[in-house]
């Protein structure tokens, strides 16, 4: 839930110090900061992992967060029509489109083979 207009959307540790992602739904814009520090006109003053809420200072006013849980639907009707779902006898279904993984795997070999094959001809002069 926004709360004066933001939205505690994220938290990491990274080398012992807290970053939040706080989204903006005026601007539609978010933005990782560490705690106990800030920007001109946001300020995060601590966050509370074991209830998962930031308390930050937003234009003068010292507001709590809650992190927001993302919402997700089991229902493969519900799925966004850019992601293709072969429903598969055991019903699970998997997915039909190449991983991220994949296509940067079919661009590293693509990528090889041209070097090689330039490699070959230069030898060949």
């Amino acid at each position: 839930m926004a709360v004066d207009g933001l939205e505690f959307r994220g938290v990491v540790q990274e080398n012992g110090t807290w970053v939040v992602s706080l989204f903006s739904t005026a601007t539609k814009t978010s933005q990782w900061i560490p705690v106990n520090a800030g920007t001109a006109t946001l300020i995060v003053n601590s966050y509370d992992p074991s209830a998962d809420k930031v308390e930050v200072v937003h234009a003068g006013r010292t507001l709590t967060l809650a992190l927001k849980r993302a919402r997700v639907s089991r229902d493969r009707e519900a799925l966004p029509p850019a992601i293709a779902v072969n429903k598969a006898a055991d019903g699970e279904g998997e997915s039909t489109m190449p991983s991220a993984a994949d296509e940067i795997m079919q661009e590293v070999r693509r990528r090889r083979a041209e070097r090689e094959s330039r490699l070959a001809d230069s030898r060949r002069q």
